[in-house]
């Protein structure tokens, strides 16, 4: 019989999406009830209601670059800034009135990166073998996953340059996904879609210090074997 709402901005932070949601709620003879306003159906609260879903669109675009500003301006002071997420073989620990957030290893992950570095340079393992093998030995993810480790994630981990000692910030920007996924296709590839990144130019890279998991000469030698094994990919032929 009705929708109850919080205020507008909790049904969608796009005025565009509102606007459709209302009507077809509206079409289907469900009513949408504000808890914070009575909309009614006169114009001037039509109208009110239509304000508030354009200023929580602009909300939005504002919290987001304030968010980026606030990312930008930690990253050149020198202070890693992971959104509450390190990646694995780190532990983040939250800045204090006296202290700054910091980056600390996590000794037992630690072990595991630099164990894998080793396999794909001294062994020449692939990343899939190295996956197959972390899984084999039931090495434990951070998460609880009952699948065992994932071969996106163990790429990831070998391309990390904050295992060498360097976070890099603003490396990437979005831009719209071209190539269509799986069985969707093309669907969800309308102008504007922002479902991929690209590359910024290095001149724009913020690098931060944090502390090192391995050697930067091993960490270089990694990366000969990804792109080869990158290159040869069945996919990429």
């Amino acid at each position: 019989e009705a929708v109850l709402v919080y205020s507008p901005d909790r049904l969608a932070r796009n005025y565009a999406y509102q606007v459709v949601v209302l009507e077809e709620l509206q079409r289907a003879g469900c009513a949408v009830i504000f808890l914070n306003h009575a909309f009614d159906q006169s114009p001037e609260q039509q109208m009110l209601l239509q304000m508030q879903g354009v200023f929580a669109e602009y909300e939005r675009a504002l919290i987001g670059e304030r968010t980026r500003r606030g990312k930008l301006f930690a990253a050149r002071q020198g202070h890693p800034n992971l959104g509450g997420c390190a990646a694995y073989g780190y532990r983040l620990v939250r800045k204090t009135e006296t202290l700054p957030q910091q980056l600390l290893i996590e000794d037992s992950e630690a072990t595991v990166v630099r164990q894998m570095y080793r396999w794909l340079v001294e062994e020449q393992l692939s990343s899939h073998a190295i996956q197959k093998r972390l899984t084999e030995q039931q090495v434990p993810t951070r998460g609880q996953n009952t699948q065992g480790w994932c071969q996106s994630t163990v790429i990831e981990i070998l391309r990390n340059p904050a295992y060498r000692g360097e976070a890099i910030y603003n490396r990437y920007q979005a831009r719209d996904a071209q190539r269509p996924r799986m069985e969707r296709g093309h669907k969800d590839r309308h102008p504007g879609n922002l479902g991929s990144r690209q590359e910024r130019s290095p001149a724009e890279w913020i690098t931060v210090p944090v502390p090192a998991l391995v050697d930067p000469e091993l960490w270089r030698l990694a990366q000969e074997p990804l792109a080869r094994n990158r290159e040869e990919a069945t996919r990429h032929n």
